[in-house]
């Protein structure tokens, strides 16, 4: 777990992919050509001369490395002061121990590797504001209130049910407002005591706790395989470059299949993906455009996976991007596609 104080330091192939959402196996999909089988059975349109061979997202290639560049972090930052509060510590010790358990690997992330140190920064950090000692806590009531990234969320609802079946005089409220939303409207304003984000603190977003006298902490809690999707019948996007993506989702971009090659559809590319309070839009915007402010407006923007999913389900020509958690509890409705970084 990496760590960030507040006070200025800074610290498938479709049947391929259901056996990976469940076991984190690895996959490659591999496309020269692109003059394959679809699934139904219609030839894919072939390319001469392209070559794709991508990794499909799963726990395991997002836990090696090999899932270039849309393996990422994921964070929950507590907020120093809140600490204080018995319920607050316990919560945040047993988010920092959950990071290395069973549980992140269940709700579909990769777990990090056990820290004692980890324990100890965050024990020390609770002993500093007057919080309670490692089994100190006494019985537990009172509130927790976590908002951010939707992307984390299903980590954090998994841990507070957890955490309110052994403490079920504690009411622990878990918000999915995107990375940005939270810090800005919930976290940064004193409003909550967590704010869960799918990439690391801005620096507007430091300076705007810093002006509230909102101190945090970072812990990274589990890895994630930002996950791009296609639909079902949207065989010839099976396997995509970063050149290719980035041409997809680019501002002034392709607006047609065609665009990227003549051999594909001449169907509009109809896209969904994360609005810009969100952390995925930030990591997605820098790993595929490269920089700030260069992801196109073209598109269907959300803080709910479930309406990217709807989306790209609903029409062969669509294609969007979510946290691997949510794919991996859906692998039939949509297609995971294999990723090639083009190195």
């Amino acid at each position: 777990m990496s760590s960030d104080r507040g006070r200025g330091r800074t610290v498938t192939r479709r049947e391929a992919l259901a056996t990976v959402a469940s076991v984190g196996g690895v996959a490659v999909a591999g496309c020269t050509g692109g003059d394959g089988g679809g699934d139904g059975g219609t030839p894919v349109p072939s390319v001469p001369g392209r070559e794709c061979d991508g990794v499909v997202p799963s726990l395991e290639t997002a836990g090696n490395g090999t899932y270039r560049p849309l393996s990422r972090p994921l964070f929950a930052y507590p907020k120093v002061s809140a600490l204080e509060r018995p319920a607050v510590a316990a919560f945040a010790r047993r988010f920092v121990d959950a990071s290395s358990s069973d549980l992140v690997s269940q709700v579909g992330y990769v777990p990090r590797p056990e820290s004692e140190a980890r324990r100890e920064e965050l024990d020390a950090l609770i002993a500093e504001a007057g919080g309670p000692a490692p089994g100190e806590e006494g019985d537990l009531s009172g509130e927790v209130s976590i908002a951010g990234s939707s992307t984390v969320f299903p980590v954090a609802e998994a841990l507070a049910e957890e955490f309110q079946r052994d403490h079920p005089d504690v009411s622990v409220s878990v918000q999915s407002t995107g990375s940005g939303g939270g810090f800005s409207n919930f976290f940064c304003a004193g409003k909550t005591d967590f704010n869960n984000a799918s990439r690391p603190m801005k620096e507007a977003e430091k300076e705007l706790c810093r002006d509230n006298d909102v101190e945090w902490f970072e812990m990274n809690v589990a890895t994630d395989a930002l996950t791009v999707v296609v639909n079902n019948d949207t065989d010839w996007a099976e396997c995509l470059t970063v050149s290719e993506l980035e041409q997809i989702w680019e501002p002034d971009g392709a607006e047609r299949w065609s665009d990227l090659y003549d051999e594909w559809p001449d169907e509009e590319i109809e896209r969904h993906g994360a609005a810009e309070t969100s952390g995925t839009f930030d990591y997605f915007t820098e790993v595929i455009m490269g920089e700030e402010g260069r992801h196109t407006s073209d598109y269907s923007p959300t803080e709910q996976d479930n309406l990217v999913l709807q989306g790209v389900a609903g029409s062969q020509y669509a294609i969007g991007y979510f946290g691997f958690a949510y794919y991996s509890s859906n692998p039939d409705q949509a297609t995971a596609v294999a990723v090639d970084p083009g190195e």
